[in-house]
C-alpha cells in the first residue's frame, strides 16, 4: 500500500463525535452511489441531530444495488454515537408510552414491513451477537411488544467500530475525511473536497459567465457519465484553473446528490507536494478497485500521460490541472482556460474595491485591460486596495512601481 494511503482504524472511529458520525455515513453512502454509477438514488442524511427523527438518521434507497454496507435496496441507518445497550436497542425500535404501552417508530415499521434494512450505526462499541444480547434478537422481541411483525427478508443489522473502519476504507475521501476530523494525519498528503475549501487559491466570492458555466457543465457531465475517466485542465497561472475545477466539484445548493456525490467522492492533491508517491497512490487506488474522483493540480504533461496509463479500465475518474498545453490524447478530455474567456469576470473582482468602483465603469474596465484577464492580478489589486491610477496605466512603467 502507498505509505499515502494509511487504512483508518477501528480506535479512530470511536473518536467521532455525533455530528461527524452522521456526516461520515452521508459521505459513505454518497461515494457508493459513484461507484456503482448510478444516476437515480435516494439518499436522505439529515445534519439536525438533535431534531426527532422518527427512529432513522440516514437513508439509501435503490433499486439492484447492494453490498455488505447497503444490506438492502431500502436501507435506513441510525446513527449513535455512543454504546447500544439492550435498553437503548429497546427505545430506539418501539419505546413505550406512559401508559407502558410500546409503539414502533415510524420509520423502523415502515421499512421492515417492507422487507428493507434498519441498521444502528455506532462507534461506541462491537457487538457480538450471543443469544438473548444479540440486537436483532432484542429489536425483533421489541418490535413483537409492539404488535409489528418485519416482512420475509427484513433485516436489522449493527455496524460497530470494525464494520464503519471497513466501509470508510472502501473511499480515499473517507478515510482523509476521519484523519481531518481526528487530527490523525498520518502520511496522508491529500485533502477531501471540505480541506481543499480551505486553501487559498479557491476562497472569496465566485463569478461566471457563460464560457465557464459550460466549462463547469462539462466536467460534470463527464464524470457523471462515467465513460472518460481523464479529464485534462490547462490554461495560463493565474486564469483561474483549479477554481473552476472546484465549483465544478461543489457540492449543490439544492441537494442533487448525483453532484454532491462529485464532492463527497472527491481527493485534492497537489503534484508538488506529493510527487515521489503519486503514481504509486494512484497505482494502488486504481488496482485495489477504489472509487473516486482524483484531481492533481500542477500536474506536468509526461505525469499526466502516466497516470492515464495506470488508471486504466479502474473506478477512478482523475482531473489533472497545469499552466501549459499538451498534446491531448484520445482517452483524455481536453478543456482550456483563457485569459481571453475572463475579461468580464475580472471586471466583477475588481467592483469589489470601492475606490475603483468610486472612479466609474470606465476606469473598471481601463484596469480589467491592465489585468489582461487573469483574475489573480485582480484579486491582488482588489486584497491591496491599489487599482492604478489612469495616469498609472498611461505610463506602464509606473505601474511595477506601485508601493
Amino acid at each position: 500500500m502507498s505509505k499515502l494511503l494509511t487504512k483508518i482504524e477501528p480506535d479512530e472511529i470511536k473518536h467521532l463525535g455525533p455530528d461527524t458520525l452522521v456526516r461520515l455515513l452521508h459521505r459513505l453512502l454518497l461515494c457508493e452511489a459513484r461507484a456503482m454509477g448510478l444516476s437515480n438514488h435516494g439518499i436522505l442524511v439529515p445534519y439536525e441531530i438533535t431534531v426527532p427523527d422518527g427512529g432513522s438518521d440516514g437513508e439509501w434507497k435503490a433499486q439492484g444495488n447492494t453490498n455488505e454496507f447497503i444490506p438492502r435496496n431500502w436501507t435506513r441507518y441510525q446513527c449513535k454515537a455512543e454504546r447500544i445497550t439492550a435498553g437503548k436497542c429497546r427505545d430506539e425500535i418501539a419505546p413505550a408510552d406512559n401508559k407502558g404501552n410500546f409503539n414502533a417508530k415510524a420509520r423502523v415499521k415502515e421499512v421492515l414491513e417492507a422487507g428493507g434494512c434498519y441498521a444502528f450505526f455506532s462507534n461506541g462499541h462491537e457487538v457480538k451477537p450471543s443469544g438473548e444480547d444479540d440486537i436483532d434478537t432484542i429489536a425483533r422481541d421489541q418490535l413483537q411488544k409492539a404488535g409489528v411483525t418485519p416482512a420475509a427478508g427484513a433485516i436489522i443489522e449493527f455496524f460497530g467500530c470494525n464494520r464503519i473502519a471497513d466501509w470508510t476504507n472502501k473511499f480515499p475521501s473517507a478515510v482523509r475525511y476521519v484523519r481531518e476530523v481526528t487530527k490523525g494525519f498520518g502520511g496522508l498528503h491529500y485533502f477531501t473536497f471540505d480541506g481543499w475549501t480551505k486553501l487559498a487559491d479557491v476562497s472569496g466570492p465566485f463569478f461566471g459567465n457563460d464560457a465557464i458555466s459550460q466549462k463547469i457543465a462539462t466536467i460534470r457531465d463527464t464524470l457523471l457519465a462515467g465513460k472518460t475517466l481523464m479529464i485534462r485542465m490547462t490554461g495560463l497561472s493565474g486564469v483561474g484553473k483549479s477554481r473552476l475545477v472546484y465549483e465544478a466539484l461543489k457540492p449543490s445548493d439544492n441537494g442533487n446528490s448525483l453532484q454532491d456525490s462529485l464532492s463527497a467522492s472527491c481527493i485534492y492533491l497537489s503534484y508538488e507536494s506529493v510527487s515521489a508517491d503519486l503514481l504509486g497512490l494512484i497505482g494502488h487506488l486504481a488496482d485495489n478497485g477504489y472509487a473516486a474522483v482524483v484531481v492533481v493540480d500542477d500536474c506536468p504533461p509526461e505525469i499526466h500521460d502516466r497516470i492515464a496509463n495506470v488508471v486504466g479500465n479502474s473506478s477512478l475518474s482523475v482531473i489533472t490541472i497545469f499552466h501549459e498545453p499538451q498534446q491531448q490524447r484520445g482517452d483524455s478530455h481536453p478543456l482550456n482556460l483563457a485569459p481571453e474567456e475572463m475579461g468580464e469576470v475580472v471586471e466583477q473582482i475588481l467592483r469589489g474595491d470601492a475606490n475603483l468602483a468610486a472612479r466609474g465603469d470606465g476606469a473598471i474596465k481601463a484596469v480589467a485591460s491592465f489585468a489582461q484577464g487573469f483574475p489573480q492580478i485582480a484579486k491582488l489589486i482588489v486584497e491591496f486596495h491599489r487599482a492604478p491610477t489612469m495616469d498609472e496605466l498611461n505610463d506602464r512603467a509606473k505601474v511595477f512601481h506601485l508601493s
